[in-house]
């Protein structure tokens, strides 16, 4: 262009500058023309240029979703530039890293079409590391393979190729990859982790541990890889190496497995202070305790002479349900019988013993010994019968022999104890004296059931062998006893003299009372003498009061009336229960030897003494005679009145009625004597009184003073007519019938009895007698209906016993309600001291029934006031009490009447007393005497499975109360495994239910020591 200008200033142009010029004008036309184009090429490169650096910039900014779409638009407008390649990579790793479906494939489509891109090789590294993020290692690995040998020398992405290897379990692949990894420092690390596991898999444990010392330095993986190799060394018991390792790694500080390591390392070498330390660590560290651990550190604490320690550790692993648990169970047990602690150390030993171990054979010798220094030699002998079975030549097996024939011996059934004994081939003179007290008490057993032919056959074998001689002359005593219950009296005699000769003082007033039931009334008047001068303190006094009456009796019947009142005074003055008894009859003694006033005041100390005596009403009316023979009318009539406004229905009421209206006879009131002659006619028509009656209004006829005797005279025939006899027969043949325990014969001679004779006086009677044979068979409604219709009928004279009959029935049926309404009538009615005791016994029953305590609580201690009530009703009149104070939440009130049950009831109301009070002592929160108290029970009545079953119930529930699992649980296992009751069984498991979520709290179930190696590495981050 200089030229050209320079030649524009030339004035005079020559041929050579002229061509010059021309061939300048023509090179300038190109020119111009080419940078009229090259100017329209840069506006549009620079177009081209603008729209893909927006789209990397996006991409370069993280921005995927919108450099995607900046991409694709770019492609779209510019589909054959040169940026077409770079672009379609982006927006490909845009959709990767977006996760979108078609990232992959647009991977694929990019280096098909730009094979030779610059990016082609790293577009599989880019859809590896996607997955490989994503921890699809497959793919991940898939990826890696189709990518070029351009990385081939990126140890980063050698290590992740090494790692996905790993993770898919192909070592071999994995371990070439990570052993080739040896600039990239921290990477090495990593990588010698991730070896030493493939060695160790391989068996090679040196080049392993060498390999995961050398991770101890990585970041990512040095806790495990000291995890690891700590582990490996404690496999090859190497336990001192294990414990340097930990402590010198200061990054295991506080981890739980190595935590755990270093107290088992330390447990193995004996180095018990130091593993209980890192236990206590460990249990404080992790989520959750191992039995093997707590069994271990408990025997830290064992070693270290620490019992406390020990025992709270021992109790959490032996609720595991294995050797563990069996192990530490019997280490328990010595703890706990060191500290005197039987009754757990029994369960202890128990649980012990249900495993497969070396020590199960000790752990049932331990629970056999601990059971029979208990005393429980029930629990003793299956016990150790299993031993010998099964441990026949163990050491104890002679200790254990001993221990059993003793339990044998001293177990309340005497039946296994007996057939034990019975079946020894030799019997010691120690044995020996133990068969003469196992057959003699087996024979008490057997008389206290009322089985008086078995009771002799024992006691007779307790006399085989009699080397104790108080049991001889016990033995004899009962054998007399026996016999006579069962009316042998001839044999009763022979052995009461034989035990009267062993020195039994007691046995002379069994002899007086054979003698006095054969109504040899001189003899037994001269026994009852004897045992009354030999009379002992050791006897209860209640036989000596009652030997006095009896000889004072002996003496009335032979009408030696003075003698009689002498012994009658005597027994008097020892007081008792036959008070009432002997002021009667002394009362008629006094009658029969003319001395009227003391007769009178011995029937009137025994209606002030004893007002609801079933004795009263005869009292009376005898003061009522007296008062009569002695010539007093107008006295008789109004003590004649009173009694019968006082007794209507007693059996007395006809000669009240006679003697009543032969005193207002005598007194010249014959209008009142024709009304008492009235009543007897019309009321007792068949009463021996009907005859005197009838005669009576005959003479008051006579002599003009009463006009309707014709009336009374039918009424009398009508009453007993001629066939009278032939129909005593058959009504008596029924009766017969009915008192031999024939109820079917009775009930169809009676019901034919009452066709024959449709019109008899004995209708009500014959009823009756049908209805009480359905009562005895336990035909409940058959005997209701005969017994409401009788009820009709308030004359009859057994109408209380009807009344008693349909509320026993109603409470029976379980109309409790209805019951109490005819108890209550009984109450009002009652004639007698057994009425009322039925009475009163009925309410308090069906009261409680009912729930409403208060009521039973109150007729209970009614019952008690009553001192001639018998001694099972006095009972079941304590317990209701009991109870019912219990329910009604008076504890202290209840304990009272509960603890005069059991020092008086040896029988299942002592059991049920006793288990009360164990319950009161738990609703106090006073365990520890609720089990002593439930511990004496199981003892003292372990003959009632009921009250047995609810007893290991209760302690139960005192062990949850205080924390002890094992003891709850040990329990319930037995009462499952032992019980004879199924509704015991239920309620033992739901217990055990209950604790199942108490030992969550308390024991955590074990769980393995590493977890696997996927677990604790899986998804960790590759530092770049």
């Amino acid at each position: 262009m200089r030229q050209f200008f320079h030649c524009l200033r030339v004035k005079k142009l020559n041929k050579s500058n002229f061509m010059y010029l021309k061939s300048f004008l023509v090179l300038l036309g190109i020119s111009i023309a080419l940078i009229g184009n090259s100017m329209l090429i840069a506006q549009s490169v620079s177009k081209e240029q603008t729209s893909y650096s927006k789209a990397k910039e996006l991409f370069d900014k993280g921005l995927y979703s919108a450099a995607r779409m900046a991409f694709e638009s770019h492609l779209e407008t510019y589909p054959e530039k040169a940026t077409a390649g770079e672009s379609s990579y982006y927006r490909a790793v845009s959709g990767v890293r977006l996760s979108q479906r078609d990232g992959e494939s647009l991977i694929q489509a990019y280096v098909e079409d730009y094979p030779n891109d610059s990016h082609a090789s790293s577009a599989y590294i880019e859809l590896a590391e996607y997955y490989y993020g994503q921890k699809s290692y497959k793919k991940a690995i898939s990826f890696y393979e189709q990518s070029d040998n351009e990385n081939s020398n990126n140890e980063v992405i050698i290590f992740k190729m090494g790692y996905a290897y790993f993770i898919e379990n192909e070592h071999e692949k994995a371990f070439e990859l990570l052993s080739s990894i040896t600039s990239d420092i921290e990477l090495k690390s990593d990588a010698s982790y991730f070896l030493g596991h493939i060695l160790n898999e391989k068996g090679d444990d040196k080049e392993a541990l060498s390999n995961l010392e050398q991770a101890f330095s990585s970041s990512e993986y040095g806790l495990e890889a000291i995890k690891l190799y700590s582990l490996l060394l404690f496999d090859k018991k190497e336990y001192q190496k294990v414990i340097d390792a930990i402590d010198d790694e200061e990054s295991s500080t506080g981890d739980p497995m190595l935590l755990k390591l270093h107290g088992d390392s330390n447990f193995e070498l004996g180095n018990y202070r130091l593993a209980s330390i890192s236990y206590k660590d460990y249990i404080k560290k992790s989520r959750r305790t191992d039995a093997a651990s707590y069994y271990k550190i408990g025997m830290c604490f064992y070693q270290l002479n620490d019992s406390d320690g020990a025992i709270e550790n021992f109790k959490k692993a032996a609720l595991a349900k294995d050797t563990v648990g069996a192990y530490a169970s019997y280490y328990l047990g010595r703890l706990y019988t060191t500290e005197d602690n039987l009754i757990f150390a029994s369960s202890a030993f128990s649980n012990a013993s249900k495993y497969e171990t070396e020590i199960q054979a000790e752990a049932m010798y331990a629970h056999g010994k601990t059971e029979f220094d208990l005393y429980n030699y029930a629990a003793v002998i299956p016990i150790f019968t299993q031993y010998r079975n099964e441990y026949e030549s163990a050491s104890h097996i002679s200790e254990v022999n001993d221990m059993l024939t003793q339990s044998y011996l001293n177990t309340n059934d005497y039946q296994a104890a007996l057939n034990y004994i019975e079946s020894l081939s030799y019997l010691s003179p120690k044995i020996k004296k133990a068969y003469q007290r196992v057959t003699y008490q087996k024979g008490t057993e057997y008389f206290n059931g009322k089985k008086f032919s078995s009771a002799i056959s024992l006691f007779n074998k307790s006399l085989k062998y009699p080397e104790n001689n108080q049991l001889q002359r016990d033995a004899n005593y009962w054998i007399a006893e026996s016999y006579s219950f069962e009316r042998k009296y001839i044999n009763a005699i022979s052995n009461y003299k034989k035990s009267i000769q062993q020195g039994s003082n007691l046995a002379k007033y069994g002899l007086a009372y054979v003698y006095y039931n054969q109504k040899n009334y001189n003899e037994a008047a001269s026994r009852f003498q004897s045992f009354i001068n030999g009379y002992t303190p050791d006897i209860s006094k209640q036989y000596l009061n009652d030997a006095l009456m009896r000889a004072g009796d002996c003496f009335f019947v032979s009408k030696d009336y003075g003698r009689a009142i002498t012994y009658y005074k005597k027994a008097e003055e020892g007081g008792g229960k036959n008070l009432e008894y002997i002021f009667y009859q002394s009362g008629v003694v006094y009658r029969y030897n003319n001395e009227s006033g003391k007769a009178i005041a011995s029937f009137e100390k025994l209606v002030k003494k004893f007002p609801k005596s079933d004795k009263t009403d005869d009292a009376l009316f005898q003061i009522a005679q007296i008062t009569y023979e002695q010539g007093d009318y107008n006295a008789a009539i109004i003590k004649y009145q009173a009694y019968i406004r006082k007794y209507p229905e007693s059996n007395f009421i006809p000669y009240a009625l006679l003697n009543q209206g032969v005193s207002y006879g005598n007194l010249k009131k014959n209008d009142n004597s024709i009304e008492s002659y009235q009543i007897i006619l019309n009321r007792f028509p068949r009463h021996e009184t009907a005859n005197s009656a009838l005669l009576g209004l005959q003479a008051l006829a006579s002599s003009g003073e009463f006009d309707d005797f014709s009336t009374y005279l039918e009424k009398y025939k009508k009453a007993n007519p001629d066939s009278e006899a032939l129909e005593n027969i058959e009504f008596e043949t029924a009766k017969a019938l009915y008192y031999n325990l024939k109820y079917d014969e009775s009930i169809a001679t009676f019901e034919k009895f009452l066709s024959n004779y449709s019109e008899t006086t004995l209708a009500v009677e014959a009823h009756y007698f049908i209805s009480d044979a359905y009562y005895r068979k336990s035909e409940w409604q058959n005997a209701l209906d005969g017994f409401y219709k009788i009820s009709e009928n308030r004359d009859y004279s057994k109408f209380n016993r009807v009344i008693y009959r349909i509320a026993s029935i109603e409470a029976e049926l379980g109309n409790n309600s209805k019951a109490l309404d005819y108890f209550s009538q009984l109450k009002k009615s009652a004639n007698s001291n057994k009425e009322k005791v039925n009475a009163l016994n009925g309410l308090m029953e069906n009261m409680y029934i009912l729930n409403r305590y208060d009521s039973a609580s109150f007729y209970g201690e009614n019952l008690i006031t009553n001192h001639r009530i018998s001694n099972e009703i006095e009972a079941s009149a304590t317990l209701h009490i009991g109870r019912s104070e219990y329910q009604l939440g008076n504890l202290d009130e209840s304990f009272d009447w509960l603890l005069l049950l059991v020092n008086s009831a040896p029988d299942a109301r002592g059991a049920e007393a006793k288990y009360y009070i164990s319950k009161i002592f738990y609703d106090k929160k006073d365990y520890a005497q609720s089990l002593k108290s439930l511990f004496e029970l199981t003892e003292t009545y372990n003959a009632y499975d009921r009250w047995m079953g609810n007893a290991f119930l209760l302690m139960s529930d005192n062990y949850l109360a205080t924390d002890e699992l094992f003891q709850a649980e040990a329990t319930l296992n037995s009462l499952i495994e032992n019980s004879p009751l199924d509704k015991v069984k239920e309620d033992a498991r739901k217990k055990l239910k209950e604790i199942e979520v108490a030992k969550k709290e308390e024991l955590v179930t074990e769980r393995d020591t590493i977890q696997s190696v996927d677990e604790n590495t899986e998804g960790n981050e590759i530092k770049e």
